[in-house]
């Protein structure tokens, strides 16, 4: 029987087709039919096909992605945000996060999630960066930066990073977030990481330093401190003298 009548046995050799008993019917859309087979197969994530009886699946462009297996299209990415690739397969865009130099937000009232600006502080808002899909929960403060994201979780818009001082530097903030409280240099604690854990003292620039047995490294540096500016004081009045 000619294959130009639709029937044909198997229909294995008309790509884009199925058939039973010889009986040749088109894949539908978000299927495809491939040479030598007698079967549809789904076109998988991050392709997609819109018409019926085709031979391959359509790859979804940079800006936009397939979720799911058997699309019949793709969607556009939101703003600010970029096509995100199956890392498995490393194949096909499956699905989209923000942008370099954006997070996500979710806005619990109105059930929506956006893009927005990394705040100053954040690893993400450091320019040339190339953070991708950076969260509410994954951002982190660069170093000399502290916040607690646990009281700008309701309202996460707001978020923001705080510079520190202590020491002058602010080195007593490292800038990393673990289940939304900043991390401080060892011995530091608290707000701004202003304050010094039990067992530690500050010392003359701020930081932190651990006391040992009653008479701590801090105290100690200290007093130091404290004779040196006496001894530069005297030396002064002893040469206006």
């Amino acid at each position: 029987i000619l294959q130009d009548s639709g029937w044909v046995l198997g229909c294995d050799t008309l790509p884009g087709k199925y058939g039973v008993f010889g009986h040749c019917q088109l894949c539908d859309a978000g299927k495809y039919g491939m040479d030598g087979e007698n079967f549809c197969r789904l076109c998988k994530p991050g392709y997609f096909q819109p018409e019926a009886g085709q031979s391959v699946c359509i790859k979804a462009t940079p800006g936009s992605y397939v979720s799911g297996s058997g699309a019949t299209g793709s969607k556009r990415c939101p703003e600010n945000a970029i096509s995100k690739i199956n890392e498995e397969t490393n194949d096909g865009y499956i699905g989209w996060h923000c942008a370099p130099g954006y997070f996500l937000l979710t806005d619990n009232v109105a059930n929506t999630s956006k893009c927005h600006s990394c705040p100053a502080g954040s690893t993400c808002n450091i320019r040339g960066t190339k953070l991708v899909g950076q969260t509410y929960d994954n951002i982190q403060g660069q170093p000399g930066y502290w916040t607690d994201k646990s009281f700008y979780r309701e309202n996460q818009k707001a978020l923001k990073f705080w510079k520190c001082t202590s020491p002058k530097d602010g080195r007593g903030c490292t800038g990393a977030v673990v289940k939304d409280k900043a991390v401080c240099l060892e011995g530091h604690r608290g707000p701004l990481c202003n304050l010094c854990v039990e067992g530690y003292a500050k010392a003359f620039d701020g930081t932190c330093l651990v006391c040992n047995g009653g008479t701590g490294a801090a105290t100690v540096s200290i007093v130091v401190y404290i004779l040196l500016f006496c001894a530069f004081l005297i030396l002064c009045f002893v040469k206006r003298k």
